[in-house]
């Protein structure tokens, strides 16, 4: 009987330690199980704050670059009204831009717990849980502007704290600055002001016959060979075709600048750039003095000559660059321009005459006003032009012209 009471008594410690065991394991189980759970979870809002941080940033700078775009545009307005149409701010507005530009982001964002409502816009919603902006420390936009450079080194909202949350508790929060990217924005290294311009041909200028006198900004781009036209084999151009060529004649150039994508060609012509009261820039691949027995050919320069060929000389590179991204986008002007012709116009009550057309343009009387063809621009001998001609092709001046800039006529009419 003994004996067997002590087996009963064993088997009973075995069950209870069994009993025991089973419940210490099913505890650490569930311990475990809630300790992979909450992980999980962790690592959930983990990925989730990073993915809202990288959206919340993307979503802030859309905002800033509709800002930008919108700042851009109202300045470019205005500038368009007082001195001309360019397309483009020029590179002496660029710290007026960038002081509108990070007046209007903080205007936008304001202060403390405004900033924290307007970033609260650009975060994402995600399922299953809420993302909420901490209320302490409320994030705050740092600017740092270099006005002597005009440069926007970085700028950054700080202490910017997102929170998890999920059943109503923080699981997680995470806390940075977000840096913004500065907008992209192009200005004009040249000056451009279109009213400052008689002459633009996009494929060159011929000019001819006697005297003549060009006041104002000249542009000359040029064309391929197979192009060329038989009356100006006698020019003597050579690749590239196209630039400035000047035949036979006596001619005062008096500008700001006169630029060519091409060559300059003096063949038995006298030719004056600029004047002692006003310095002129001339830039051009080469200037060619090719001879015309029995004419002499001779020019005078009042100001700097930069040539491309020239290895003492150099392109003033910034200028330059700056004129060929304002052609180019006058070029595409052109070639979407409406036919119109205002001596045509019953309704026209302007002061200047405006023509605008696809073909070529001849004038064969005096002309105040503007000229604008995707064609070519022809101005018979004897015939003055007050204004802007501007070609998508060739402008050929016979002789005996006077061709004087006007920046009141052009900037009304454009």
């Amino acid at each position: 009987m003994k004996r067997m009471h002590k087996q009963s008594l064993f088997a009973l410690i075995m069950i209870s330690i069994t009993v025991l065991t089973v419940v210490l394991v099913c505890i650490q189980m569930v311990d475990i199980t809630r300790m992979l759970a909450e992980q999980k979870s962790g690592n959930t809002a983990d990925r989730t704050l990073y993915d809202a941080e990288q959206d919340m940033t993307a979503r802030v700078k859309e905002v800033c670059d509709r800002i930008a775009e919108d700042v851009y545009q109202t300045m470019l307005s205005e500038e368009n009204r007082t001195k001309g149409n360019s397309g483009m701010l020029a590179s002496e507005d660029r710290n007026e831009y960038y002081l509108n530009y990070i007046d209007a982001v903080k205007e936008y964002f304001g202060e403390g717990s405004l900033t924290a409502g307007k970033l609260m816009e650009c975060i994402p919603e995600v399922e299953g849980a809420e993302l909420k902006l901490s209320d302490a420390p409320l994030p705050s936009l740092y600017v740092d502007y270099d006005e002597k450079e005009g440069k926007l080194n970085k700028y950054e909202f700080r202490d910017v704290v997102v929170r998890y949350i999920k059943n109503g508790e923080t699981v997680r929060e995470a806390e940075y600055d977000m840096v913004i990217e500065p907008p992209k924005i192009e200005f004009s290294s040249a000056v451009f002001n279109i009213g400052d311009y008689s002459m633009i041909g996009m494929e060159g200028i011929y000019i001819t016959g006697q005297t003549s006198t060009i006041v104002g900004n000249v542009y000359a781009g040029t064309h391929e060979y197979e192009e060329g036209r038989e009356e100006e084999y006698a020019y003597g151009e050579k690749d590239p075709y196209g630039g400035i060529n000047i035949l036979t004649t006596q001619l005062g150039l008096y500008a700001g600048s006169v630029v060519t994508t091409g060559d300059i060609n003096i063949k038995g012509a006298f030719v004056i750039f600029g004047d002692e009261d006003g310095e002129i820039s001339v830039y051009a691949n080469t200037l060619n003095e090719i001879e015309h027995f029995p004419d002499n050919t001779e020019y005078t320069l009042n100001g700097n000559l930069f040539l491309r060929s020239d290895t003492d000389g150099f392109i003033d590179s910034e200028y330059y660059d700056g004129v060929i991204r304002e052609m180019d986008k006058q070029t595409v002007r052109l070639k979407a321009a409406e036919a119109y012709v205002s001596d045509e116009d019953e309704t026209y009550t302007g002061a200047y005459s405006r023509i605008v057309s696809g073909e070529d343009v001849v004038l064969d009387s005096d002309f105040t006003g503007t000229v604008m063809t995707s064609g070519s621009i022809v101005v018979e001998e004897g015939v003055n032009v007050e204004g802007l001609l501007m070609a998508g092709g060739r402008i050929y001046v016979r002789g005996n012209n006077n061709i004087v800039v006007n920046k009141e006529v052009v900037n009304l009419i454009f």
